[in-house]
């Protein structure tokens, strides 16, 4: 469910900071509150990227020297 509301605030934030963005270009604004909408966005994407990739313990299968060197230590010339 946390994962839900990352996304959602994450696609959120982006939307509104690209809206935001174009507006000021129009209306000759300063368009540096839709870059920082953008840049939490991004944040928060990151954010949800760091939890996936921890609750899915992604890179354990990659860590392990035995697993990873397989192909290469049953090989003679390596």
């Amino acid at each position: 469910m946390r994962g839900f509301w990352l996304t959602a605030i994450a696609v959120n934030l982006i939307w509104w900071g690209l809206y935001f963005w174009a507006k000021a270009i129009q209306q000759h604004a300063p368009t540096s509150d839709g870059l920082i909408l953008i840049a939490l966005g991004l944040a928060a994407t990151a954010w949800l990227l760091h939890e996936n990739v921890r609750d899915t313990d992604l890179h354990h299968p990659f860590s392990s020297r035995c697993s990873f060197r397989w192909p290469y230590a049953a090989s003679p010339f390596f």
